[in-house]
């Protein structure tokens, strides 16, 4: 009995320095990873971009994202035959420097769930889980990342 007691406060020791390390962690990762990033230097990259959300089809498809000058240029759908996106849904895609500020926007307003993979090398995030509130219905969303290379 006293070492399972010993052993729970143990655990409640570890994840509450945990929970107060976790947020420092978030924000050097964070940084960490856009000077990565910043690092390469690219004016012109794409990327592919895969959205879990509850939003219109057109938003979940792979998506193939110009960038241009910190800017988003053109899009379009992989599996569609390249076909262009349309207005409403190329204003509404963001630029890798874009997603950085997202997630740093969620790390400040203590998203409820929050976690991100970086690439190793290149910094950008690769993997974004988003949920701002539990308990408020559709606010989530997963976001995947991949085949970023320079134009």
């Amino acid at each position: 009995m006293k070492s399972s007691l010993c052993l729970l406060i143990a655990i409640t020791c570890v994840c509450s320095s945990l929970a107060i390390s976790c947020e420092k962690s978030v924000s050097e990762l964070l940084q960490k990873n856009q000077q990565k990033w910043f690092g390469v230097g690219w004016e012109r990259y794409s990327f592919v971009i895969q959205r879990e959300c509850f939003c219109p089809p057109e938003y979940r498809q792979l998506t193939r994202v110009i960038v241009e000058n910190g800017k988003v240029v053109s899009a379009s759908y992989v599996n569609k035959n390249n076909i262009a996106v349309s207005e409403r849904v190329l204003a509404d895609l963001y630029t890798i420097e874009d997603w950085f500020e997202m997630i740093s926007k969620a790390a400040e307003r203590n998203a409820d769930q929050l976690e991100v993979v970086y690439h190793a090398t290149l910094g950008f995030p690769e993997k974004i889980n988003i949920d701002m509130r539990k308990r408020r219905a559709d606010d989530e969303q997963v976001v995947l990342i991949s085949e970023v290379v320079k134009e």
